[in-house]
This record gives structure tokens, sequence and C-alpha cells, in this order.
């Protein structure tokens, strides 16, 4: 399994970056944001549990509450104390 870096710098490219921290085979911390949408926090904890199963070590923190836009300082935030983050918006 990659895990790609959603960020812009890699747009137009032939293939994505890599995310960060997730490009060996160890442990890591998985941040999961839900914008506040209906269901979103479901799909995280699916999410969540589904890619601890399939890495061993990996473990999805709790689901972080922000809003539409999320706050600049809770996104800084999150990133710092995790390897990794996963938005989910949904309806």
């Amino acid at each position: 399994m990659k895990i790609y870096s959603p960020a812009a710098t890699d747009f137009g490219g032939a293939a994505g970056t890599l995310v960060p921290g997730l490009t060996g085979g160890g442990a890591a911390r998985i941040g999961l944001l839900w914008n506040g949408k209906p269901n979103g926090d479901v799909v995280l904890d699916t999410v969540g549990r589904e890619l601890a199963g399939h890495r061993p070590g990996w473990v999805a923190d709790e689901i972080v509450k922000g809003w539409m836009p999320t706050e600049l300082a809770l996104l800084e935030e999150l990133a710092a104390s995790v390897d990794a983050v996963v938005g989910a918006p949904a309806d």
C-alpha cells in the first residue's frame, strides 16, 4: 500500500510524492480529521480500523472534529502530533 501526499506541489506531475514518515514499514500514528459533516466520523472510524488492519504498528488516533473551514491552528496541532492525517468530507 502506498500513501501519497495530497500537497499541491505534485500537481501535474507524472507521480505523486509518498507521505514522509510512512515510506517505511514501521509504526505510525494516523490522525483522523472530521469536518463535522454527517457520517464523516463513521467513515473515519472505518478507515482507521482498515489502515490499522493492513499495517501492523499503525494506530489511528481519535477523531478530531474540525469545521468548515477548519482553523489553521487545529490543523497544525494535529499535523505536529501524528505521522499523517486522513480527512473525511461526507454527507
